[in-house]
């Protein structure tokens, strides 16, 4: 256990822990493993909890911003600390980078407890990618039939469904897709084929051209 420094005492099957440990979860940890040893029935524990003599919730703050600077793409979260009680705030794009921000920050000795506040935008994201091919497919195909949708995962993995004239067309709305900060992997796959899809007011000249730029 980080920063932990821990010594048993044993007699008659009881365990006393002293030294000191950074935050009460170890200290949990650390009675949980003494009574888990054969021969252990009872466990009285004398540590002190608490922050390093001179740790402030200053250092503490300034040892978390180290942190989330060497970690990629939080740079739209905020640190405050009180009591020794970490507190996360901002926005990221996606579940796991709000994860690796918390991750960064986790094992910070002494600090007691992380609280993460971080705000996600898959949604957000995930509506303004819908928009943005509704509005490059809209005159190419037939109003009756434009409905494309995307979906992103925790992971970062974004998923297409819709009806396209054309592979071209879609692998047009894939690169779209992976211009979306964050994004890890996209999926295709459920955007199917259908040259029926075509509008009426738009010969096949586009359809050459998509497929020429391709």
């Amino acid at each position: 256990m980080t920063g932990a420094q821990i010594f048993v005492a044993v007699r008659d099957g009881t365990a006393t822990l002293y030294g000191s440990v950074m935050r009460s979860p170890q200290a949990e940890l650390a009675e949980k493993m003494t009574l888990a040893v054969p021969g252990i029935v009872a466990v009285a524990q004398e540590m002190f909890i608490g922050r390093r003599p001179g740790m402030t919730d200053a250092d503490i703050a300034a040892q978390a911003v180290q942190a989330l600077r060497n970690t990629a793409r939080v740079d739209g979260v905020r640190v405050t600390v009180h009591d020794q009680t970490l507190t996360l705030t901002g926005e990221v794009d996606w579940p796991y980078e709000r994860e690796a921000a918390c991750r960064a920050v986790n094992d910070i000795g002494y600090v007691q407890a992380v609280v993460n506040t971080i705000r996600v935008r898959t949604d957000e994201l995930m509506a303004s990618l819908e928009s943005r091919m509704v509005t490059d497919l809209a005159g190419y195909v037939s109003p009756a039939l434009l409905m494309v949708a995307a979906s992103g995962n925790a992971r970062g993995r974004v998923k297409l469904f819709g009806t396209v004239a054309t592979p071209a067309i879609r692998r047009r709305l894939v690169e779209m897709a992976w211009g979306v900060p964050g994004v890890t992997d996209v999926d295709g796959t459920e955007l199917t084929i259908n040259a029926g899809v075509w509008s009426s007011s738009f010969p096949e000249a586009w359809h050459a051209a998509t497929e020429a730029r391709s």
